[in-house]
């Protein structure tokens, strides 16, 4: 409940910023975790296209409007919130249901795309696909919410 957070790591100041900054725009993996869930998707640097960066995850381009200076060939971490994600029956990156569990206001998701484990807080399942364990589907998310560190 503050305009400006001051979080520290070990005596150190990690991040200073708004609670929406430090929440969508963390600096850094231990911020990340720790004002939230978050999903770290280990990726690679393709390059620039119209202001947005362009990350391969798993070999899939994906384009992410919100990055720091990185180099074409360079290794980053994209950051996803699980709440940021959906699954659908047909997209871009391909994952496998390994939980999935209906928790009232949401249905909450684990899902595997190629070694990386991903979990997803689907709200108001009331009027989407549920998917169940085994099953396979395609992530969806706007741009705008992946963000690399």
């Amino acid at each position: 409940l503050s305009d400006q957070i001051i979080l520290m790591d070990k005596g150190k100041i990690a991040q200073v910023g708004t609670p929406r900054d430090i929440y969508y725009r963390p600096n850094s993996e231990f911020v990340a975790d720790f004002i939230g869930e978050a999903n770290f998707l280990d990726a690679e640097v393709v390059g620039e296209q119209e202001g947005k960066l362009i990350a391969k995850f798993n070999g899939i381009p994906l384009q992410v409007d919100s990055f720091k200076n990185t180099k074409p060939g360079s290794a980053c971490k994209i950051v996803i919130r699980p709440e940021s994600i959906s699954l659908q029956d047909a997209g871009t990156v391909p994952c496998k249901v390994t939980v999935s569990v209906f928790m009232g206001s949401y249905q909450y998701y684990q899902v595997m795309s190629g070694n990386t484990k991903i979990i997803i807080t689907d709200y108001n399942p009331l009027t989407r696909k549920i998917y169940e364990v085994g099953e396979s589907a395609f992530l969806t998310f706007d741009s705008a919410a992946l963000h690399v560190i």
